[in-house]
């Protein structure tokens, strides 16, 4: 009984790792992968010789993004003249059905000509219904336009920086400056919601972000010497988590948990419904961010978007 005991306790952490593996294995089998590789667009089950390619040329500097029915994809290439967007290719395509492409005009608007884009920055969805793009105007601003998923008809725009869009409410938050000083305005659609001064000590809003079910805004601030994570309230600003000063490349919500990522590639996890308590260590969020960069790895490219089933 002796030897049968140790011969288990031995066997048992290849058990673990067994039953780790098949997590992974289930969590991959789980999700969909709408990604771009070499100018072509893709969706699978895993980046693999099995994902279906989708017609049309990709654009590996624009992620496509998932709808939030997980019934549809978009994906999308620009046509630049003169250094200014002039039109946007937009593929939207499903797992079951053939894609249908839309061409949008990005240069004019109502018959007047704009400032114009010089390059899509983001595009995504406000239900299930519109989608957006956002492009780079200047280093201060940029400009989000908003389309018809079935006609590619423009429907609204906003002018600003810093934009957060929430698909499940359709709602989109962005920062618009107060002349050239160091005040901005937080706005969701056309109404401004708090002003923040960025020339304080805490320095100045680098991300909006929308919490579970655009049910709260929240802003991060990020100074030379300090970092900070707000929740935005009507003409108040309310302080929750003091964080890094480090330069953020980007910021992630999975359910409640913020994900930060520096430039470095360390991450900074924040439980919103409890800012003051670490994030568990084997939390969902870390996971996901596990497995997202191992889907990056796969690609080649950071054009990738998951379906989370």
């Amino acid at each position: 009984m002796r030897h049968g005991r140790s011969l288990w306790l031995s066997l048992r952490p290849l058990g673990v790792l067994a039953v780790c593996l098949g997590a992974w294995q289930f969590a991959w089998a789980q999700m969909q992968i709408a990604y771009v590789k070499e100018h072509r667009q893709y969706i699978g089950a895993e980046v693999s010789a099995t994902a279906r390619m989708v017609p049309g040329e990709g654009d590996a500097r624009i992620t496509p993004r998932w709808a939030v029915d997980g019934r549809s994809v978009l994906f999308a290439r620009s046509r630049e003249q003169a250094g200014r967007i002039v039109e946007v290719d937009v593929v939207v395509a499903a797992t079951a059905a053939a894609p249908r492409t839309l061409v949008v005009n990005f240069a004019d608007q109502g018959g007047v000509r704009l400032a114009g884009a010089r390059a899509v920055k983001s595009i995504g969805w406000l239900g299930s219904e519109r989608f957006f793009i956002v492009g780079d105007v200047n280093p201060r601003q940029d400009e989000m336009r908003i389309f018809d998923a079935t006609t590619g008809a423009e429907t609204n725009g906003y002018t600003g920086a810093a934009f957060a869009a929430c698909a499940e409410g359709g709602r989109v938050a962005y920062l618009q400056a107060q002349g050239m000083g160091s005040a901005v305005d937080i706005l969701v659609g056309d109404e401004r919601l708090a002003t923040v001064d960025g020339g304080d000590a805490v320095g100045p809003v680098r991300f909006l972000l929308w919490g579970t079910r655009c049910e709260r805004l929240y802003a991060l601030r990020v100074g030379e010497r300090s970092a900070e994570l707000v929740a935005v309230e009507r003409d108040a600003i309310k302080p929750l988590h003091r964080l890094p000063a480090v330069a953020y490349m980007r910021a992630m919500m999975f359910d409640s948990v913020l994900v930060l990522e520096d430039f470095e590639g360390n991450a900074t996890f924040v439980d919103l419904a409890r800012p003051a308590v670490p994030v568990a260590a084997e939390a969902p969020a870390r996971q996901r961010l596990r497995l997202l960069r191992q889907v990056g790895s796969s690609v080649g490219s950071a054009a990738f978007d998951i379906k989370w089933r």
